[in-house]
């Protein structure tokens, strides 16, 4: 059976909606819509939409999986919380500038008090010593100190 490109986005929307994962409805809405714009036929086999909606069913739980525990916002007293992620770039000031603001909100979301960061994308020594990590930070946290290593 062929059916239309719009009659496939609303296929594979309840195709992914129906999958053990649990995709939320507006993920698969937004899912389904983003394969329907790789597209440009305009007759479909329902079965090509089987097989698509299982891969991207399966790309989906590989990224979203369930959490592991549980972690309250509010910090108990004695806790030490660490923040370590990797930017994989931050050479450019307009990308700088997200992924910085992005830190600072779970920083200060989650009453963080230390930190490490890899895979930043500069070569520290290229620029004077005023100019480091904690300098992107400065405004919003008073005592922050940092350590940078390049190779």
């Amino acid at each position: 059976m062929k059916v239309g490109l719009e009659d496939a986005k609303e296929w594979m929307e309840r195709r992914l909606s129906k999958f053990k994962s649990g995709i939320p409805k507006k993920d698969a809405a937004r899912l389904a819509s983003d394969w329907q714009e790789g597209f440009n036929q305009t007759d479909i086999d329902h079965r090509i939409i089987e097989i698509e909606a299982a891969q991207i069913a399966k790309q989906y739980e590989r990224w979203h999986v369930p959490r592991l525990g549980n972690m309250q916002k509010e910090r108990p007293a004695g806790v030490f919380r660490l923040f370590v992620g990797q930017l994989n770039g931050a050479a450019s000031e307009k990308v700088r500038d997200v992924k910085v603001d992005q830190i600072k909100r779970v920083l200060n979301e989650w009453d963080v008090q230390g930190g490490g960061v890899s895979e930043v994308g500069i070569n520290w020594l290229s620029y004077p010593s005023s100019y480091s990590l904690s300098s992107w930070f400065i405004s919003d946290f008073e005592n922050m100190k940092s350590s940078v290593a390049f190779n």
